[in-house]
């Protein structure tokens, strides 16, 4: 069970997510509002720009920057992400 708000746009199964979209991987553990994307679920799926809204996000994304360590070719979790959102960033595709 995870849920993520998404600090940039999101591209997911050819359905792309604007910044600030919440996603959650199923309806029993979705709030009102949420996008369901069963992929976030998934600790290879998780993007550093993605921020944890509960302990099951969390701990998905702790599982993911272990594996990074193994993966240097992949998006650090490091990375500056950025406080302002461009107009390209806040639209649903």
């Amino acid at each position: 069970m995870s849920r993520w708000r998404l600090r940039e746009a999101f591209v997911v199964a050819q359905q792309k997510y604007r910044a600030g979209t919440t996603l959650a991987d199923s309806v029993g553990n979705a709030l009102p509002g949420d996008k369901i994307e069963a992929a976030v679920g998934n600790v290879t799926f998780v993007h550093p720009s993605w921020e944890p809204l509960d302990a099951g996000a969390t701990a998905l994304r702790n599982a993911a920057i272990a594996g990074r360590v193994k993966e240097p070719h992949r998006k650090p979790f490091d990375q500056n992400i950025p406080c302002t959102i461009p107009g390209n960033q806040s639209v649903d595709g």
